[in-house]
């Protein structure tokens, strides 16, 4: 959830990443999450999990960033990429609640105005998923993520190099 709280601070910023990948993702040294490139910073688009939009040079969004993350949920529980005709979630790996599916099909929908609008949406479902399967002790996110810039060696942000960025994601437990 950490990643999403820190994309939901991006697009509240405006911004859309649009080139979401797992190498693109990564944990600095004290596990927080750090997402690299993209967007404003640069496109590469590792097209397997580029949107149809972007692959059509179509308006990116951040639905095309939830979009990107719907594959990645799907290949982090599934252990593989969806192809078009992929079963569900759930159909693959017992013990999944129908609430996965439900929001893997809302994130990954081809269609861009049948997909989740905001990443909020994407953190509320998961939310509702981890409360109904009884999570116990859990962690509370706060919504006030901020966009911090750093270079490759964690020095801070310099005007002429925009190639790197992380989320710094408040939370309180």
């Amino acid at each position: 959830q950490d990643l999403l709280i820190g994309l939901a601070a991006l697009h509240e910023e405006g911004y859309a990443h649009a080139d979401i990948h797992p190498d693109s993702i990564w944990l600095d040294a004290q596990g927080r999450p750090r997402l690299d490139g993209g967007g404003p910073f640069g496109r590469s688009a590792v097209s397997i999990y580029a949107p149809p939009e972007q692959l059509e040079g179509g308006e990116l969004t951040p639905q095309s960033d939830i979009y990107a993350m719907g594959i990645i949920l799907y290949e982090l529980l599934v252990g593989r990429l969806p192809g078009r005709r992929s079963p569900l979630p759930s159909h693959v790996v017992d013990g999944l609640p129908q609430g996965i599916d439900d929001l893997f099909d809302g994130m990954a929908n081809d269609d861009q105005h049948e997909r989740i609008k905001t990443m909020d949406e994407v953190i509320d479902h998961l939310t509702k998923i981890m409360d109904l399967e009884g999570s116990g002790d859990r962690v509370h996110l706060t919504s006030d993520a901020k966009i911090e810039q750093f270079d490759s060696l964690g020095r801070p942000f310099h005007p002429n190099n925009k190639n790197i960025f992380w989320f710094e994601i408040p939370m309180n437990k």
